[in-house]
């Protein structure tokens, strides 16, 4: 689970996820440019404990993390931070004037991959019933076309008493 709030990031320890950070403004870093994103203990350290060398592409970055980088990492409040990289000798400058936080939680989630070799083999067209529910087998199956449901039957007809009568479900 990935939750932002503000500039507050949260993960459970061990997920996967993924942050886009779009820059703005005249001191925007230039396409190209390297970035890192790092997050530490104690906002006053150069010791990373996840650090994600990055370029700039479109005028965004994207962060990714992998279950490696957070499952080793106790659950807590830790920091985070951008540093803009340049290689013409000046030192990097740090995007936000503050650390925000960058909490691990303690959930851990795992998940089932889906064997990519077993094709759905059911059929993809299938008839709605209005007293007869249907389950096609398609969990952890790969569906190589769209399922088509056609629809229940329906008509109309004119009665004795002058109104209309209506068949749903009636063939």
């Amino acid at each position: 689970m990935l939750n932002i709030i503000g500039l507050h990031i949260e993960i459970n320890r061990g997920d996967a996820a993924n942050l886009t950070f779009h820059f703005n403004g005249d001191d925007a870093p230039e396409d190209g440019t390297e970035v890192i994103f790092q997050v530490v203990n104690h906002c006053h350290t150069d010791d990373a404990l996840i650090e994600k060398h990055i370029f700039v592409e479109d005028g965004h970055i994207r962060v990714s993390f992998t279950p490696e980088d957070t499952e080793e990492l106790e659950p807590g409040l830790y920091h985070w931070n951008i540093r803009v990289q340049y290689y013409d000798g000046e030192e990097p400058w740090t995007v936000l004037r503050d650390w925000p936080d960058f909490q691990i939680l303690p959930g851990f989630l795992t998940a089932t991959p889906i064997d990519p070799k077993e094709p759905y083999e059911g059929p993809y067209t299938v008839v709605s019933h209005a007293d007869v529910s249907q389950t096609l087998d398609t969990k952890n199956k790969i569906m190589t076309e769209n399922l088509i449901v056609l629809p229940i039957s329906y008509y109309e007809t004119s009665n004795p008493k002058g109104g209309m009568t209506v068949y749903i479900g009636v063939d």
